[in-house]
């Protein structure tokens, strides 16, 4: 399992105050056409490798909802899942996640929804 799989499960983890908010919606890039809303899309904006071996990887997250108090909410719980945890998969482990920024709001009119966005820093460990 890679990193990015291992960061997908825990923001879909059931338990955590963001999957009580959002489920299992977590998008790769971009809201599907009939996805449902809330939810959360992740773009990894960059995972320089060092050695073939770990890579602080950036990744930004963004909450959707109808509302905007609903982003913030969802923002927030997102925060709190990710903050300093750590796994080990089989092959790949993520040694520590931080939360590093929160964007600035925003409301898509086409679609009707208010976003919220923060980036992590994902130090992730491959294993030989």
């Amino acid at each position: 399992m890679n990193w990015e799989t291992m960061l997908v499960d825990r923001l879909t983890e059931s338990g955590t105050p963001l999957f009580g908010l959002i489920g299992d919606r977590v998008y790769p890039l971009d809201l599907p056409q009939e996805g449902t809303i809330p939810a959360v899309t992740y773009m990894v904006v960059s995972d320089p490798e060092q050695w073939g071996l770990f890579g602080y990887a950036r990744v930004q997250l963004t909450a959707w909802d109808t509302t905007y108090a609903g982003a913030l909410a969802i923002r927030d719980a997102m925060r709190d899942t990710l903050r300093d945890y750590a796994i080990a998969g089989d092959r790949e482990r993520i040694e520590q996640i931080d939360v590093t920024w929160s964007g600035p709001a925003g409301f898509d009119p086409d679609l009707g929804l208010y976003w919220r966005d923060i980036d992590a820093i994902i130090l992730h460990i491959r294993r030989h």
